[in-house]
């Protein structure tokens, strides 16, 4: 066991702290499984079981809850044991979460499920008057959606957002990935937005109907190192940058690598 950073429902449910657990199915090097033959056909009835019938740990049963995009591909997820709790079913945890049943299609509503269940970190509630609703930028003809789940933040609750977050290396961050009531996407700082603790959302980053004010982190921006890949290649030649220009700076990193 090791300790987990929390989510939208271990916070709702803090006095339930006790019967969430997560689990993750790895390999006999605590690397991640590859299904890769019928030979893992066992190995499929043992996940298809521990997800169905649940498992228990001592005499305590947990019963399978949910998993966020990431934690689905790590092959790990939350369970919850129902005993001494106000709920009578594993589904009626995530029905205080939020109203799931407009997403008819079963992958998307498991997603729009698992959304709850991001690490991340509490920043604060906010009132409904200080989350205002914008219009998505979109193409003349309707099609193109050019701010698809991005939204604005104001500069005194991103400065509050950086003061939580803990991000050493940086005093200030212009853009963060954020969870809200159910909403889901980016945030950047909008220099115009005077009043303090204001977000403005779109239509685009909301996923399912929810109650919950809560303003929780999942990542903060910051530097990264950039790399040639093929793809940023394809598109600087595209946008008109020589093909010699590339055939050059490989010559240079091959002469490096000889000397």
């Amino acid at each position: 066991p090791k300790l987990e950073r929390n989510n939208q429902i271990i916070r709702k449910f803090k006095n339930y702290q006790e019967h969430f657990i997560k689990i993750s199915i790895n390999d006999d090097d605590h690397n991640k499984i590859y299904y890769a033959s019928s030979r893992n056909f066992k190995l499929l009835e043992i996940v298809q079981s521990l997800m169905m019938n649940g498992i228990y740990i001592g005499t305590h049963k947990f019963n399978y809850l949910t998993s966020s995009n990431s934690q689905a591909k790590q092959g790990s997820g939350w369970y919850f044991n129902l005993e001494h709790t106000k709920f009578e079913k594993i589904d009626q945890v995530l029905e205080e979460m939020g109203d799931f049943k407009n997403e008819h299609n079963k992958y998307k509503n498991a997603s729009r499920r698992g959304q709850c269940a991001s690490s991340t970190t509490p920043i604060d509630f906010l009132e409904k008057e200080n989350i205002i609703e914008i219009p998505d930028i979109k193409s003349s003809n309707g099609k193109y959606i050019y701010t698809d789940g991005i939204g604005t933040i104001s500069f005194d609750l991103a400065l509050k957002c950086v003061d939580k977050v803990g991000n050493n290396k940086f005093s200030y961050c212009s853009a963060f990935q954020i969870r809200l009531k159910g909403i889901k996407g980016v945030v950047a700082v909008d220099p115009k937005l005077r009043d303090k603790d204001i977000i403005c959302i779109r239509p685009s980053m909301k996923k399912y109907e929810s109650e919950n004010n809560e303003l929780g982190i999942i990542k903060a921006s910051g530097y990264s190192t950039g790399y040639l890949n093929r793809q940023i290649i394809a598109l600087l030649s595209g946008l008109g940058v020589k093909n010699s220009i590339f055939i050059s700076m490989i010559k240079v990193s091959l002469k490096e690598y000889q000397t």
